[in-house]
């Protein structure tokens, strides 16, 4: 199947908006741990909790409510090539914003962000030209 450029942002625009509009109350209380799925071995995946960190100043919480796998995440799941065991696989999330740090006022858009706003995670490399990626902010 092939998809133009044009497609998949209008693709995402129409999920981030649907996203955007079915906000839900925020948490009342932000637990103090997290369970994650944590790739220990190749091909062997085992469920950790950790402490949450403290939320800096600088910082966002965010609940994750899906997740994305990607090429990396597949090569470290069958051998290990980027010498990451153990890892947390899945870097490009969704979710709630659940807490925020007082000097958080905006997203990399310019958009103001507040508690319970549904947000999407992904790397990218503003400092490095040679490394390009979708941005919907262009």
């Amino acid at each position: 199947m092939n998809i133009s450029s044009s497609q998949v942002e209008s693709i995402v625009r129409k999920i981030l908006g649907e996203v955007s509009s079915t906000k839900s109350a925020p948490c009342a209380k932000v637990p103090t741990t997290a369970k994650v799925a944590m790739l220990t071995s190749p091909k062997k995946i085992e469920v950790k909790e950790f402490p949450i960190p403290t939320v800096g100043d600088n910082d966002i919480l965010v609940k994750v409510e899906g997740c994305g796998v990607c090429g990396t995440d597949a090569h470290e799941f069958k051998r290990d090539p980027f010498g990451l065991i153990p890892v947390v696989l899945g870097h490009e999330g969704t979710g709630e914003i659940v807490k925020m740090g007082k000097n958080v006022k905006l997203d990399s858009a310019g958009k103001p962000l507040n508690v319970g706003d549904k947000v999407v995670t992904c790397m990218i490399f503003k400092d490095n030209p040679d490394i390009t990626m979708y941005d919907l902010n262009k």
